[in-house]
């Protein structure tokens, strides 16, 4: 199946729209600067919980900024693999806060393909 270049940069922006990498870019940098303060660490739990969300949000942007690096190098599988592992969990998110349902229109769809990426990486 031949992957359209076109559409998966339509994709790509679209989660580039709900993902709101500049307002991470911003988080992760003000949890860095925190996390470098001489008092940080002495209420552990709470450094804990912040460094998980200081690995979380780089991945994040991490991997937001090498869709683009990957469309542009014309890599067009590995691209696909990881917008795909972003239209799940963004739209599916979006929906559920969006609706309140649990459930919305084409998130059947976007399980299946999270499903798919899941198998996918578990085979590797």
């Amino acid at each position: 199946m031949e992957i359209n270049i076109e559409q998966l940069k339509t994709k790509y922006q679209s989660i580039l729209n709900k993902a709101d990498l500049r307002g991470k870019k911003d988080e992760l940098k003000t949890l860095e600067t925190q996390s470098y303060e001489p008092s940080f660490w002495q209420e552990p739990k709470k450094a804990g919980e912040t460094m998980k969300k200081i690995t979380d949000l780089a991945k994040e942007v991490n991997d937001l900024e090498t869709i683009e690096l990957l469309l542009e190098d014309n890599q067009l599988a590995e691209a696909k693999k990881l917008i795909d592992k972003y239209e799940v969990i963004l739209f599916d998110a979006y929906g559920v806060l969006l609706y309140g349902k649990g459930l919305c229109n084409g998130s059947t769809e976007l399980i299946d393909k999270l499903m798919s990426f899941i198998k996918s990486e578990v085979n590797q």
